[in-house]
């Protein structure tokens, strides 16, 4: 019924994923030109799915983003 698609720009994100030197295998292994083509899928998704989906500025502080979410999802889901 909903959903949230964190955007931020794909080299940020990228630098971030690359961060928490994780274990598993991410897309972030296949560098900065797939995660802007992701980016772009996603964000044609959201345009495409309007009443669904919702973009959330991934670029602010995580405690921004998390209260942005559970703000949208209580006026969404209410």
């Amino acid at each position: 019924d909903l959903t949230f698609i964190i955007d931020m720009d794909p080299d940020i994100g990228l630098s971030r994923a690359l961060a928490r030197q994780g274990t598993e295998e991410r897309f972030e292994t296949f560098g900065a030109d797939l995660q802007r083509k992701m980016r772009e899928g996603f964000l044609a998704l959201a345009q495409e799915y309007a009443s669904r989906c919702v973009v959330i500025d991934g670029n602010q502080e995580i405690d921004a983003v998390a209260a942005e979410v559970a703000k949208v999802a209580a006026e969404r889901l209410s």
